[in-house]
């Protein structure tokens, strides 16, 4: 095992940029409180992550080449959902390397994630694997199962806080890996549980909005609703549900959101001697300063006048 890293943010800009062996972008919908956190280990060739969430954010990405990615909520963990499927005790995504997701979380939240390299999973699940297209699915091992995961990592983080446990260690490592083969093998085994149409009728549906956003040259142009509508193609009730489902929030506040993290970037990339606030949200379309200003402050914790004036790195 390599040492332990564990660090503390104030913000989760710098808890995104933490994140290894995906590639991630998230949307902070709800912050509740200013603390979060991710730790870091080796244990042997796979890779444990775990941390905090200081709210409820939507985390989307795609999982870097190499192995397999494991997550699992520590608590709260109906309050998660994975590609429009809701979590229990007893479940967990795995994900293959080049697969997308869609972590959803209602609120602040404990997780962890395990990354595997396809070569330590074994002969047997390697040859199984072989040409399968890039996947992430929701697999249920019960609860038993993760409860014991739960208590190991537990048991192991405290054991390194305070000075390496090698028994804490090899029995996490053990239990980790055990749950590594057997997570990917449901996942391979049952490729097509829970892929009826409903589920690719959500994911269609995202997809096209969200790729019909990106396209857009203007990433501060304000969309509508009626934007959304048309790109899917579908109903206004069929778009609410589909977000409902996948991103856990409606379509209005994906926008809302979508303009509030664009403010953001914008804010955190500008020049201070050369941009004013004002210019900013005159591109973005806003015309309701002191409203818009208290929104963001009571989502990301600060005024658009103190991001504007961070020291650029």
């Amino acid at each position: 095992m390599s040492g332990m890293k564990y660090q503390v943010f104030a913000d989760f800009d710098a808890y995104e940029d933490a994140i290894q062996h995906a590639a991630v972008r998230m949307t902070l919908h709800r912050r509740d409180r200013p603390r979060w956190a991710v730790g870091q280990m080796s244990l042997g060739r796979m890779h444990l992550q775990w941390g905090t969430s200081g709210g409820g954010m939507v985390t989307e990405g795609e999982i870097l080449p190499g192995g397999y990615a494991l997550f699992v909520p520590l608590n709260h963990w109906s309050t998660n959902g994975v590609n429009g499927s809701r979590l229990n005790e007893g479940s967990m995504m795995v994900a293959s390397a080049g697969a997308e997701f869609c972590i959803s979380a209602d609120g602040w939240n404990d997780w962890l994630t395990l990354f595997v390299p396809t070569g330590n999973l074994g002969k047997d699940t390697l040859s199984i694997g072989e040409g399968i297209t890039p996947a992430c699915r929701v697999v249920h091992l019960g609860n038993h199962r993760l409860r014991l995961v739960r208590h190991r990592i537990r048991e192991l983080i405290k054991s390194s806080v305070g000075g390496e446990q090698h028994s804490a260690v090899e029995a996490a490592e053990l239990e980790l890996h055990q749950l590594a083969k057997s997570a990917v093998m449901h996942a391979l085994f049952d490729e097509d549980r829970g892929l009826g149409r409903p589920m690719l009728d959500r994911q269609g549906v995202v997809r096209m909005v969200t790729s019909a956003i990106a396209l857009d040259a203007a990433p501060e142009k304000t969309a509508r609703v009626r934007d959304l509508i048309d790109a899917a193609k579908v109903s206004e009730r069929t778009l609410h549900r589909a977000f409902q489902d996948w991103f856990g929030i409606s379509p209005v506040r994906y926008l809302r959101l979508r303009q509030l993290h664009s403010v953001r970037d914008a804010l955190l990339a500008a020049n201070p001697e050369t941009t004013t606030v004002t210019d900013v949200f005159v591109r973005h379309d806003i015309r309701q300063f002191g409203r818009f200003a208290g929104v963001y402050r009571t989502l990301f914790g600060e005024l658009p006048s103190q991001t504007l004036s961070r020291l650029k790195g």
